[in-house]
């Protein structure tokens, strides 16, 4: 662990032996364990579910079995050891960023890491989200990340703040576009329908035609159900929002309309440009949702069970990991000579093998106007679109 003396700008290295902490009693009181049979020792054990603690517990003390008030009272005295006390780690934290500053220039202490546009490795899609903090303090982690040609996490940036609500999302989205987007125009923002994100989302230098924002379908999806209740809803709005030809796209509302004519209502304040992929504009590149943000919420579940400083850290090293294997696989691609990623070959392969069967007719060379007329497999295919 490194931390800056508060006392002065040393730096001191200090290092825990996770191999020899001791298992503790609801009283406080140490039971004393040999170094070679921990038991509550390592990260893992006391991150590990309480059944899993409780089984560890009962195997190393002859079928012992502690309630789950005291697990959770040693879970607590083992990340104290290993990690430091909760209360301090808020006094510790303004030392962490001061040398997060002072060694990695460029970082934001308020707080995004370098000031830098979005490369040009990154699709200009950027998925937000937020996600509980766990402990004796609530907490929220609010997070930005992007996406690269391998379809790959980029985490972009962070805040703690004490809630989800109007006033922190306007902190961080005003933040991103300073420190992070910048001068670049056409970004595209998915989330969810938050209300403080569709606040934000409306302040100068966010809304249209500047950047554009899109909904994370499959939340969208299941605000609609909670409204309408009937069965396969949820399901029927993703398919509905996931068609990219709009003459699909009006069959399928046709159907709903029919089935629930009350839906219309709901849809009247939300654009049909947010949430289908047919009237998108080719804004969200075809990601339809949030996924990487949660799989990025996902990986730091972990450091978010522990106290703040630690948080911090922890998420500090990742972001410095993510780029590093990023930057390795850029490079790699880039000295082979190849064009186009991995991922990005699989979907054009993917595309020409539909698109094989496929007639095409030039109409207008000069503004590209095309007519193609679908392959025809069985009762699908064979109809005409002008492209």
């Amino acid at each position: 662990m490194v931390r800056v003396d508060r006392h002065g700008s040393s730096v001191e290295n200090k290092e825990v032996n996770v191999d020899c902490i001791p298992f503790y009693s609801i009283d406080g009181s140490k039971m004393v364990v040999s170094f070679d049979e921990p038991v509550l020792t390592t990260q893992e054990d006391v991150l590990n579910p309480v059944e899993l603690r409780k089984a560890t517990v009962k195997d190393h003390y002859s079928g012992y079995e502690p309630s789950r008030k005291k697990l959770r009272a040693a879970k607590k005295h083992a990340i104290e050891d290993i990690y430091g006390i909760w209360d301090g780690s808020y006094g510790d934290l303004p030392y962490l960023m001061e040398t997060l500053q002072c060694f990695n220039i460029g970082t934001k202490v308020d707080w995004l890491f370098k000031e830098d546009e979005i490369g040009e490795q990154c699709i200009p899609v950027i998925q937000i989200d937020g996600t509980h903090l766990y402990g004796p303090y609530p907490g929220v982690l609010l997070s930005a990340t992007g996406v690269d040609g391998f379809s790959h996490i980029v985490p972009l940036a962070f805040a703690i703040v004490e809630a989800e609500n109007l006033a922190s999302w306007d902190w961080i989205m005003e933040r991103l576009r300073k420190f992070v987007v910048l001068n670049q125009h056409g970004i595209c923002i998915i989330s969810d329908m938050h209300a403080g994100i569709l606040a934000a989302m409306q302040k100068p230098g966010w809304c249209e035609p500047q950047n554009h924002h899109r909904f994370c379908i499959r939340h969208f999806a299941a605000n609609f159900a909670s409204k309408h209740k009937k069965s396969g809803m949820k399901d029927r709005i993703i398919k509905l929002a996931s068609q990219v030809q709009p003459k699909k796209f009006e069959l399928l509302w046709n159907q709903l309309m029919i089935m629930e004519p009350k839906a219309a209502v709901w849809f009247e304040d939300k654009p049909v440009m947010k949430w289908s992929l047919a009237y998108d504009e080719q804004k969200r590149f075809g990601i339809m949702t949030t996924n990487h943000a949660e799989n990025w919420n996902k990986a730091t579940l972990d450091a978010r069970r522990l106290h703040i400083f630690t948080l911090v850290k922890a998420l500090f090293h990742k972001v410095v990991t993510y780029f590093d294997q990023r930057q390795v696989k850029i490079a790699s691609q880039a000295a082979k000579g190849e064009m186009f990623t991995k991922y990005a070959k699989k979907m054009l392969n993917r595309a020409i093998t539909r698109a094989s069967g496929h007639h095409v007719t030039i109409f207008d060379c000069d503004t590209l106007l095309f007519e193609v007329v679908t392959k025809k497999v069985g009762h699908k295919g064979g109809n005409n679109h002008i492209v």
